[in-house]
């Protein structure tokens, strides 16, 4: 469970983590004073954009494991992947209106603010949050425009065509920008070269970003349907080691011998976590299971498996525990997961040629 992004503190309760390429950007920008104090104010509002997700989120009794923040903006990680279409479009529009909001703030405080370099701040600020805004709207995957749109069409669709609307929707989008960017380069409009390449290479970009979320979620929706009915049931692993949290680590090691087992569970109050035993490398201060505890996510049986892999994924979580009755019998692993969802989705493609030929 070794992850990419690095706590940076709480906020309502809610972990705010950053992927270190965010960080590595950021110590790199602070040699051009103008380009850290602009990323600084991007992510300052795309934070505030994901917050206001999370505490509609919570609001609306779902949980949040995470804020994440990215190079390439931020996600709040919800532990329910299905969420009913009314909810899904609350959280969705909180995003753009949190930006507009700190747009509109930002206006204010520019009345009564002194021309200065506060000034300069102020206006990237309001920038930046109007296209955030503006951009998020809009109804392309994975904007929150797309969830928008889906959770609307929902009224009167399953999810799944609602989902396949919204991506012929995205594309169809997503190819005009790139037809409009290379128009706006072939015409003789007075731009410099310079200028021109910098557009053509920029919307080939954001047009290439999200259209490989768009495949995703269209990926992702057709393997859900494909795999409607399929339980985890079949995926649990029986074989993994329960371990209270005040057992020491020296207790433990002889365990994972005997047991020739290296997954170790364990309970922190309510939640179940899974014993991190490489964390005891680059830690000296660890003594007992509780010590090397992350939270995992919990599944019933019953849980789709589709759906227990995609909240495993979304919380960079390899291991997944299975309750009855509020105890483990039994875990998940992403591999293993993952292999057993594609043999299904293979048996299945084969019956149905089998069927055809005969």
């Amino acid at each position: 469970m070794a992850r990419d992004s690095i706590g940076i503190g709480k906020v309502l309760g809610i972990n705010v983590e950053a992927h270190w390429t965010l960080i590595f950007l950021l110590l790199i920008s602070l040699l051009i004073p103008i380009i850290f104090l602009f990323l600084i104010l991007v992510f300052v509002s795309v934070f505030f954009h994901e917050l206001s997700h999370s505490v509609t989120a919570i609001k609306s009794g779902r949980r949040v494991s995470r804020i994440l923040l990215t190079p390439l903006g931020g996600a709040s990680v919800l532990d329910d992947i299905n969420i009913d279409p009314r909810t899904e479009f609350r959280i969705s529009i909180v995003g753009p209106i949190a930006n507009f909001v700190m747009a509109g703030f930002s206006a204010i405080v520019l009345v009564f603010t002194p021309l200065g370099a506060i000034t300069t701040a102020v206006q990237l600020f309001f920038l930046i949050n109007v296209l955030l805004g503006v951009s998020n709207i809009l109804p392309i995957f994975p904007l929150d425009g797309s969830r928008i749109f889906r959770s609307y069409l929902q009224q009167t669709r399953s999810k799944f065509d609602a989902t396949m609307v919204t991506v012929k929707l995205s594309k169809a989008l997503l190819g005009i920008t790139l037809v409009s960017a290379l128009v706006f380069v072939a015409l003789p409009l007075g731009y410099t070269p310079t200028y021109r390449l910098i557009v053509l290479v920029w919307s080939v970009f954001i047009v290439v970003l999200l259209w490989g979320g768009t495949r995703a979620e269209q990926d992702a929706a057709v393997i859900r349907k494909e795999a409607e009915g399929l339980n985890v049931k079949g995926a649990i692993r029986k074989r993994f080691i329960y371990a209270a949290p005040e057992k020491r680590l020296s207790s433990l090691y002889a365990s994972i011998i005997d047991a020739n087992e290296h997954i170790v569970i364990t309970k922190l109050g309510n939640t179940f976590c899974m014993a991190e035993i490489n964390r005891t490398r680059m830690r000296k201060d660890v003594a007992l299971v509780k010590d090397l505890a992350v939270p995992v996510p919990t599944f019933a049986e019953s849980v789709n498996a589709v759906d227990a892999l995609a909240s495993m994924e979304a919380r960079d979580s390899s291991v997944a525990v299975i309750v009855k009755a509020g105890k483990p019998v039994g875990i998940l692993t992403v591999s293993h997961l993952q292999a057993f969802i594609s043999l299904h989705l293979l048996a299945k493609k084969e019956r149905a040629t089998s069927h055809l030929r005969g």
